[in-house]
């Protein structure tokens, strides 16, 4: 609940600990005017963006530690359904995809839906969707959490993934 001032994050990459020291530097010299919140991501080439009010949506410090989620995920979802046993998936707080693309992937039987309140965060996954030619098997909606679930129909043999912001999940949402 307060601010802590760091030179480096232990767990991020190096290219955003070298990107906070800039930013530093900048704010230090007057180069840089920050506003009351940013951030720094690393995006998946390796490029540091400054996200200001979050407008990008969250993104993993570490890409090697996110695989491994990713992988575990994975391995989670197979141990319990069987890789071809899914007729749909759920990833919901989806973000833009980081778990809806390797399931959709993993999972090539199954329609996998995305559902993200950030819309910035849903067009990116949109676009990708039509990059990697995903169209009628994946798909984003741009709505709460609770509220999609609410209107949501099983169909078949469904699996769910719920990766709630820091905020937590909505209780309408786990009900």
């Amino acid at each position: 609940n307060r601010v802590v001032d760091i030179d480096r994050c232990l767990i991020a990459e190096e290219p955003l600990n070298e990107a906070l020291l800039a930013a530093k530097s900048d704010m230090a010299s007057g180069a840089f005017v920050a506003p009351e919140r940013f951030e720094l991501k690393l995006t998946p080439d390796g490029r540091v963006l400054r996200d200001v009010d979050g407008e990008l949506g969250f993104a993993q410090v570490n890409t090697a530690q996110n695989d491994q989620l990713v992988q575990r995920v994975l391995a989670i979802f197979s141990a319990k359904a069987g890789v071809s046993d899914l007729d749909s998936i759920w990833d919901i707080y989806a973000g833009a995809g980081n778990f809806t693309f390797p399931l959709a992937d993993f999972f090539r039987q199954a329609k996998v839906a995305a559902v993200e309140l950030n819309p910035k965060a849903v067009a990116t996954g949109q676009a990708r969707v039509r990059d990697q030619g995903l169209t009628g098997r994946v798909s984003f909606a741009a709505e709460a959490a609770e509220k999609w679930l609410a209107g949501a129909q099983v169909e078949g043999r469904t699996a769910a993934l719920i990766d709630p912001p820091r905020t937590g999940c909505d209780p309408a949402a786990i009900h």
